[in-house]
């Protein structure tokens, strides 16, 4: 797969892994489990998730380059995750090739259910819960500039320490802009805060 417009630091590290994208009250959850597994109510029309598998990026062999790919997974570096920090953690693929299945076998998977989510061509999946055991390392990248970014090679409970002192060495997050002010204030009315 090519670089998508990413910093060329950042993609060197990306590019053929597998890889699965949370945020920091996802990376605590799955810390406190031990694992990687579905929850919560969003997303309910993935693909991955009719198919009980934790949803990943695949950049690997079975990778396809697919026209505009990148304006679907680019969120995943931190707006997804209504974080100041996007958390990606590498996924061992020969730790857990048996419940895994690649980009490519999932867009093939996907031709016969298109009604569903997916982002085509990088898109896999772990059927089941990803144990904690099957992750190599962790990624720490800023949600505004993917220049600024941390590699850390063990996934432990200091993890969360290691985060909290990566978000605080970062410079002050830009102006958000009226229209994604109005949003965020709309969605706190939502939720009663």
């Amino acid at each position: 797969m090519k670089n998508p417009g990413l910093p060329e630091p950042l993609w060197e590290i990306l590019d053929g892994r597998l890889w699965h994208a949370t945020g920091p009250d996802g990376l605590a959850g799955i810390l406190a489990d031990g694992e990687i597994r579905i929850i919560g109510d969003r997303y309910q029309n993935s693909f991955c998730r009719q198919l009980k598998c934790v949803a990943l990026f695949d950049f690997g062999p079975t990778a396809v380059d697919d026209w505009n790919q990148f304006n679907n997974w680019h969120g995943w570096f931190g707006h997804q995750q209504d974080a100041r920090v996007a958390i990606w953690l590498e996924i061992d693929r020969h730790a857990v090739a048996g419940n895994v299945i690649d980009a490519g076998a999932m867009h093939q998977r996907w031709q016969n259910h298109l009604s569903k989510q997916i982002i085509p061509g990088v898109e896999a999946g772990h059927c089941g819960p990803v144990p904690i055991d099957g992750v190599g390392q962790a990624l720490l990248i800023d949600r505004h500039d993917h220049s600024e970014f941390a590699l850390h090679t063990e996934v432990g409970e200091d993890l969360l320490k290691r985060l909290a002192k990566f978000e605080r060495s970062l410079p002050p997050a830009p102006d958000p802009g009226p229209l994604v002010a109005a949003m965020r204030a709309y969605r706190k009315r939502g939720r009663g805060e």
